[in-house]
């Protein structure tokens, strides 16, 4: 075995080894794929995108329908009781780099006009899928466990649905903040520091789960344990 085949083994081997429980089974299909893969390159390129597994961190299954009505209530619970983080911190954003633009437009190059635009579009679009993820339907108004059931479930259904939907640019508006904030600052001083940001932010959100990835796996989780217990989400 040639040393680039050897090394993408060895890399699928370890990402095996280091796994999340939840992640481990994902993990050795990737493992047993790169040796049937064509060309040295190739499987090493393959073995390297199993790492991102190593970064994927799934929430803990519900083991019965007691957790998952248990879930519900801290689910409303939570919304009721804390505030819109997300919402708060981005509108605080939008305003700082609007007041940046409006009273600081002359004194900046373009790079730092067009840095700073970036991070006012990019904090607007994160307010708004702030606002729309903390939003919360009618919760039960009994105690029956069944009912806490259908909320959660149509909660979590409803974030993947944002997620997969109009906020599926959240991870990428996040980044896209955050360089335009870093261009904003050092402008065409130094932008090869905004470059170097933005690609190691691609390739660690190439590694990571998305959240619309996390919520269906909450929804799978809740209908396999509905269907073993014989009752319809």
């Amino acid at each position: 075995m040639r040393l680039i085949r050897r090394l993408a083994v060895r890399i699928s081997k370890k990402s095996v080894e280091r796994a999340k429980p939840g992640c481990k089974e994902w993990a050795e299909g990737l493992e047993r794929e790169v040796e049937f893969i064509e060309g040295d390159w190739r499987a090493l390129g393959w073995a390297t995108g199993s790492l991102g597994v190593l970064l994927r961190n799934p929430p803990k299954p519900l083991g019965n329908a007691e957790e998952i009505a248990r879930a519900g209530r801290l689910f409303a619970g939570n919304r009721e009781h804390v505030p819109p983080m997300i919402l708060l911190l981005m509108t605080f954003q939008l305003f700082d780099n609007v007041d940046r633009l409006v009273f600081r437009w002359g004194r900046m190059d373009h790079l730092q006009q067009a840095g700073f635009a970036i991070a006012a579009v990019s904090a607007a679009y994160l307010a708004m899928v702030g606002w729309m993820e903390h939003r919360m339907g009618k919760r039960p108004e009994d105690m029956d466990d069944g009912a806490w059931i259908e909320f959660y479930r149509r909660e979590m259904v409803r974030r993947r649905d944002l997620f997969s939907g109009f906020g599926i640019l959240f991870p990428i508006a996040i980044v896209s903040m955050c360089a335009g904030e870093l261009l904003g600052v050092e402008g065409s001083t130094r932008p090869y520091l905004t470059a170097c940001f933005t690609a190691t932010c691609i390739v660690m959100l190439r590694l990571c789960s998305w959240p619309a990835e996390r919520f269906q796996r909450k929804v799978d989780d809740v209908d396999s344990i509905l269907q073993h217990g014989g009752r319809q989400a």
